[in-house]
């Protein structure tokens, strides 16, 4: 599924969080920014559910380019519609001035449907 969404300035705090995804991915990830589409995140079923890290991602195409994952923390206070962004590359920050076309992997939640 595709969806369009826009840059949304966070707390500036994403890179501090991000030698926490390392234990699920193996390698570094980097923070890069948020991104606010009209779907909640939680409409999707994720793609890695750590529950040992308290932690769920979803895997992402950025603009048909770029790999990503959206992942939500136990205890996140973000929108459900704000999607928190990490890659294994810093996604470069032209993005943060257009649309931004975000491709889910996976199914829609039961939930959702």
């Amino acid at each position: 599924m595709i969806i369009n969404g826009r840059y949304a300035k966070g707390g500036g705090k994403a890179h501090l969080s991000s030698v926490g995804h390392e234990p699920i991915f193996g390698h570094p990830m980097i923070g890069t920014f948020n991104v606010r589409t009209s779907k909640k995140i939680t409409d999707f079923v994720p793609s890695i559910v750590s529950t040992e890290y308290g932690r769920k991602y979803w895997h992402l195409k950025i603009n048909g380019v770029y790999e990503a994952w959206a992942f939500r923390w136990e205890g996140s206070k973000m929108p459900l519609t704000t999607w928190e962004l990490v890659s294994k590359e810093r996604l470069p920050d032209s993005l943060k001035h257009r649309t931004i076309e975000i491709e889910i992997s996976g199914e829609v939640s039961k939930e959702a449907r």
